[in-house]
């Protein structure tokens, strides 16, 4: 995806890779929109009405999100009928995206409020303003993952491109499978004339990689980045990004 716009993406299969599963991987994102106070806008009536609002509560064990939505007595009507809702908010460089349906309006707090089922799919979609960038094939980057059951057993695997939201990398399984949405961690991410930093890693796509027996290309978000790894990972795409302009200056001279 090129842009990343603050409506609704409108449904496709090109999507899937974005896709979140399970009621309690959904309910901990849920729960991070409401503990960061994030802003979320309602779209209802197939986008040509929306408001804005808030997570006010996630409850897993009920299947259910309570929501606070702004707007006058005509807005909170038209949620309460509306057959399909889609909820947009964002959460660092991410979009967060997902459906709703059957608006029940309560009282939270004392404060107007609808819930909702859990949905059952969500999809977080990253902004491509984090630009990717190769690492040179002479002074490779490369990942160790842990090999699950073994703390002190690592999997070194290439890194084929990164940015400050994620990676992807060469995953040729001798030891362990990788699979979608599972969160793989600690990670150490070695970077040339950077170092190392520690990583967790949640794996957003698997996809076959010609030429390797086995060989998948495995596209990852980091989860939950420091802010000391997040200036150790700048330091190394900047070094990257300049290494890139001289190469292209002296191919042009």
């Amino acid at each position: 995806m090129s842009l990343i716009t603050p409506f609704p993406e409108a449904e496709s299969p090109a999507l899937d890779r974005f896709a979140l599963h399970g009621r309690d991987a959904i309910a901990a994102l849920l729960r991070e929109l409401k503990q960061r106070g994030s802003m979320i806008t309602l779209y209802f009536d197939n986008a040509a009405g929306f408001t804005v609002g808030n997570v006010l509560d996630v409850d897993a064990a009920s299947d259910a999100v309570v929501l606070e939505c702004a707007g006058d007595s005509g807005v909170q009507r038209s949620i309460a009928l509306a057959a399909d809702i889609v909820v947009v908010a964002f959460l660092d460089a991410t979009k967060i995206q997902f459906t709703l349906a059957g608006a029940e309006p309560v009282e939270h707090e004392g404060r107007v409020a609808f819930r909702l089922r859990l949905p059952q799919r969500v999809l977080r979609i990253q902004r491509r303003s984090a630009s990717r960038r190769t690492p040179p094939g002479g002074r490779p980057a490369s990942c160790r993952v842990p090999v699950p059951g073994n703390a002190d057993q690592y999997e070194p695997v290439r890194v084929l491109d990164i940015s400050l939201g994620g990676l992807a990398m060469l995953a040729t399984p001798r030891l362990f499978e990788l699979a979608r949405d599972q969160v793989v961690g600690p990670c150490y991410l070695d970077l040339p004339e950077v170092g190392q930093i520690g990583v967790a890693l949640r794996v957003r796509y698997l996809e076959a990689w010609p030429g390797e027996l086995g060989g998948r290309r495995c596209g990852c978000e980091f989860v939950d980045l420091s802010e000391g790894a997040r200036r150790s990972l700048q330091c190394y795409l900047d070094r990257l990004e300049a290494a890139a302009r001289t190469g292209a200056a002296v191919r042009a001279a």
